[in-house]
């Protein structure tokens, strides 16, 4: 019985779905523009970035970008967790954990159990690690200062404050708990061919 209830569950739910995406079709001849899509900008931005930052981290250290983003959190919020580390960087655990495993052999990180949860691990920048971090951070800024080259320091400030908002509002409305559907829901513009 249980197993019909989820099936009949399922398919109220997939037809409720698509109910919701012919709701949400772009009316005929609209099209969405890509190139000023907030995600892509700053994907793109991220990316150029990371290639400049790698070439230099990963020959020198043998870093990835995010061993390069694990040890850049550490080297400001220490001592930290992996969950902490994850949930700053919207990465799943599994990868941050792989990635903390790879570099706790390189010796850049040290671990030590949290004596207010012993189930959990803090980490922390080795010696080795505070001097691998000390050693990119100039390109780091380097890098940032290029970026915000054209704009004035009131306008870099007003850019920080901004993405800290949106930063913010990913946060609370793209949760790993939270539906697609959800978003879409709230935030989409019903359109549809007869609108």
């Amino acid at each position: 019985m249980s197993r019909l209830m989820d099936s009949e569950d399922n398919a109220a739910r997939e037809i409720e779905t698509e109910a919701l995406l012919d709701r949400m079709r772009l009316p005929v001849g609209q099209s969405y523009n890509a190139d000023d899509n907030i995600a892509r900008i700053c994907s793109v931005i991220a990316n150029r970035t990371s290639l400049l930052m790698q070439s230099m981290y990963g020959e020198r250290f043998g870093l990835n970008v995010l061993n390069w983003r694990i040890l850049a959190i550490l080297g400001y919020h220490s001592p930290i967790s992996a969950k902490a580390i994850s949930e700053m960087i919207a990465t799943d655990q599994v990868t941050i954990s792989r990635a903390i495993d790879q570099m706790s052999r390189k010796k850049l990180i040290s671990r030590r159990v949290d004596q207010s949860d012993r189930r959990r691990q803090l980490l922390r920048l080795s010696d080795r690690g505070q001097e691998v971090y000390q050693r990119v951070l100039p390109l780091f800024a380097a890098s940032e200062s290029a970026l915000l080259a054209p704009l004035s320091e009131d306008e870099q400030a007003e850019l920080r404050r901004l993405l800290h908002i949106v930063a913010k509002q990913a946060e609370t409305e793209f949760s790993e708990t939270k539906p697609w559907q959800d978003v879409l829901s709230a935030y989409g513009k019903p359109g549809g061919s007869d609108a």
